[in-house]
């Protein structure tokens, strides 16, 4: 039995059919189904912080799950039927909603696999792997669990959306800041045969005055044509 898409959460509590806990239940699978990302943050962090998935009433029936994880995978309506990494996906530029979500789907047994029954139906389902990287969750997950006074006070930053993720791991030391030539390299990994072999072009003009390749073409100068002397020349001469 599916989840009706045209029920209001409301009427049915006020009629007893529903608590606040099968509201917000319900107000999450319709959020993903339409992509609502800010009732999906909404509801999912109420879900969370109330520990509504223990327990709620929807359509006049009980309905209990003895985890998040299990009521996010569950098929309606004995859950939300959902996608996890879909999920993490959609309240990606929510921090709170995504940190509450890793940390309430952390598997403190270190299993491979999380299995429950439904209906006879059983369900294996394989446990996500600790975040890596410099994946925002794994530089969460670290503040969270850092209990220096710095990193709580760069965690409360990261969820008000005054810092990023990785900015407040490198000020909590977890992670080096690269120095100006690493992000070159990176970015030129990252560039195409076009684009590697436009960026060759830029940098090994000659310079109009020497003759000289590959030298930084002066820039930003009011008192010379733009792009007419190399570095060299402007260190040589007095022009």
């Amino acid at each position: 039995m599916a989840i009706q898409s045209n029920l209001d959460p409301w009427d049915e509590i006020r009629a007893g059919r529903a608590d606040e806990a099968g509201a917000n239940i319900y107000w999450l699978y319709s959020g993903i189904q339409k992509n609502d990302l800010k009732l999906i943050a909404i509801t999912l962090k109420a879900i969370i912080k109330h520990e509504q998935w223990r327990k709620w009433r929807w359509i006049g029936q009980e309905f209990e799950c003895k985890s998040l994880r299990e009521c996010l995978l569950r098929k309606p309506p004995n859950g939300v039927g959902a996608d996890i990494n879909i999920l993490k996906r959609l309240v990606y530029d929510d921090k709170e909603a995504l940190d509450k979500l890793d940390e309430a789907l952390r598997n403190p047994h270190g299993s491979n696999q999380y299995t429950f029954n439904v209906e006879q139906e059983r369900y294996n389902i394989p446990l996500q792997k600790a975040p890596g990287g410099t994946s925002i969750e794994k530089a969460l997950r670290r503040l969270r669990a850092d209990s220096r006074p710095i990193a709580k006070e760069l965690h409360g930053k990261v969820l008000a959306g005054e810092l990023s993720a990785h900015r407040a791991a490198i000020l909590a030391g977890y992670r080096r800041q690269m120095t100006i030539l690493e992000q070159i390299q990176k970015l030129w990994k990252k560039l195409d045969a076009d684009g590697r072999k436009a960026h060759l072009e830029w940098t090994s003009r000659q310079c109009a005055t020497c003759g000289r390749e590959g030298h930084w073409i002066t820039e930003n100068r009011h008192d010379v044509p733009q792009g007419s002397y190399c570095d060299a020349c402007m260190n040589e001469h007095a022009l």
